[in-house]
């Protein structure tokens, strides 16, 4: 009996403690300061659809929040059946509060959205069975908006058992098409496979039509990645992957040398290194057809970072100015170039594209709570709206601490 009651009390100090901790947390985390995003110039309405994510304080004690411009909101002051639902002011978060009878059932993990004015598509991935032989099936939940509660379900199974994660999903007619990517590994050759596919299903009759592998490839050190949107949800003309060989290695051939020489010359060899992969493809959802971009000879050194569906962003940067080029995919050239200037202790911590227009986070280094916002037409090359993010009692205290790192639109 002794022990019962032993087990019984570790496990209330344990329950207390953890309650305790939770409590203080809590009741610091609304002593913390609001932030809200302040217009200087421009339209105010440009921002009504922005969150931006933050920290506020030191790690690893700092405090997640999210900004807007009607005020800030910390992860800490939900409870903790909200905090299951993902951050505030997010997509994630309306599409949850908004389409509750599509998700239920659906496990709370990463779910791959598609929404346009007719029809909401998620889908979600589940894996069980062994590692070696992981069984992994897809569910397809969609609905046409204007029914709502009209909801159909598709279940699949991959084809494939390798290391497979859903990225996109788009709608083309009648059709859902998801998109893929994995990998997997012969021992035997040592070499990895990398591979892009796509699942076809038609939404009239719920059923599943076709698996088709896009782009694949095998060397000893490859990656696929693709190239994620910053509005992820939307319909995208184009899917973008990024082909790159890591640590490629050199090939030893022999060299051409002296017959007559010593033998330690004779067997020496030499190194010729070659040049890695790095390309880009892009595959056009509408006819189903991927191909090679083509880049011209500026951009080939650069690292694409932002993508809209239609046009790839290069940025590069320096001590006081970063300079952006958009190439767009279909007619595969530059069309825009921007400079913007930054001082030499400000940071561009974020940067997000929709519409034509380019958003930009930038952040004083080191931080402390001076961040602003500025959106540029990538056009014109002009500002069309400046931002601060400012305390909303106006106070400045030398302790503040305010780290802000990306941009998400609510809708």
């Amino acid at each position: 009996m002794k022990k019962y009651w032993k087990m019984l009390s570790m496990m209330l100090v344990i329950f207390l403690g953890i309650g305790t901790f939770y409590i203080h947390y809590a009741l610091a985390v609304h002593s913390y300061p609001n932030f809200k995003i302040e217009t200087v110039e421009g339209d105010p309405e440009m921002v009504e659809n922005l969150a931006i994510t933050a920290y506020y304080g030191v790690l690893p004690y700092a405090s997640p929040l999210q900004i807007t411009n009607q005020g800030s909101f910390y992860r800490a002051q939900e409870s903790f059946f909200d905090s299951m639902k993902s951050m505030p002011y997010s997509y994630d978060r309306k599409i949850r509060d908004e389409y509750k009878h599509v998700l239920r059932g659906i496990h709370h993990g990463w779910n791959t959205y598609y929404e346009d004015d007719q029809y909401l598509v998620i889908v979600s991935l589940n894996t069980s069975g062994y590692y070696t032989q992981p069984i992994r099936e897809m569910e397809i939940r969609y609905l046409n908006k204007e029914s709502k509660k009209t909801v159909k379900t598709i279940s699949h199974r991959l084809n494939r058992t390798d290391f497979a994660t859903i990225h996109d999903v788009q709608v083309i007619g009648n059709n859902i098409i998801v998109f893929t990517i994995g990998w997997d590994y012969d021992y035997e050759q040592e070499k990895t496979t990398v591979f892009a596919d796509t699942y076809t299903f038609n939404m009239a009759e719920a059923k599943f039509v076709e698996h088709v592998t896009i782009l694949s490839d095998q060397r000893e050190h490859i990656e696929l990645n693709p190239l994620y949107e910053s509005v992820h949800w939307r319909p995208m003309p184009y899917i973008v992957y990024r082909l790159k060989e890591e640590n490629r290695g050199v090939e030893r051939v022999q060299a051409n040398v002296d017959p007559e020489a010593p033998v330690n010359e004779t067997e020496k060899d030499v190194q010729e290194a070659k040049e890695p992969i790095n390309d880009l493809y892009a595959y056009h959802v509408e006819t189903g057809t991927i191909k090679r971009i083509e880049l011209p000879t500026e951009l080939k050194s650069l690292e694409v970072n932002l993508f809209d569906g239609t046009h790839l962003y290069f940025v590069s940067s320096s001590n006081d100015h970063t300079e952006v080029k958009v190439f767009n995919i279909s007619e595969e050239r530059v069309i825009h170039e921007l400079t913007i200037d930054n001082g030499p202790h400000e940071d561009i911590n974020h940067m997000f594209v929709d519409n034509g227009l380019l958003y930009v986070l930038e952040q004083e280094n080191p931080p402390s709570t001076n961040a602003s916002l500025r959106i540029f037409n990538m056009e014109t090359g002009e500002v069309v709206y400046r931002g601060e993010i400012v305390r909303e009692d106006g106070k400045s205290e030398e302790d503040d601490v305010l780290n802000v790192y990306e941009i998400n639109f609510r809708e």
